[in-house]
């Protein structure tokens, strides 16, 4: 979970650049937007996945 939590941050720190597209227009800026925040909500599905396992995972041991 600490490796899709540190490419979370990886990958915001790199939302793209409104001036990386600006030739192609703005429609262009939008959809990278849009794709980038696919991403990242992709993973912090993942992200929260992993968390519910792990949180199950402790609730079965907890009567131990």
């Amino acid at each position: 979970m600490s490796s899709v939590c540190d490419a979370i941050d990886a990958l915001s720190k790199a939302h793209p650049d409104g001036r990386d597209y600006y030739v192609q227009g703005l429609d262009a800026t939008h959809k990278a937007t849009d794709e980038h925040r696919s991403r990242v909500h992709r993973l912090a599905s993942v992200r929260d996945e992993l968390a519910a396992i792990a949180e199950a995972i402790h609730d079965q041991g907890g009567g131990r």
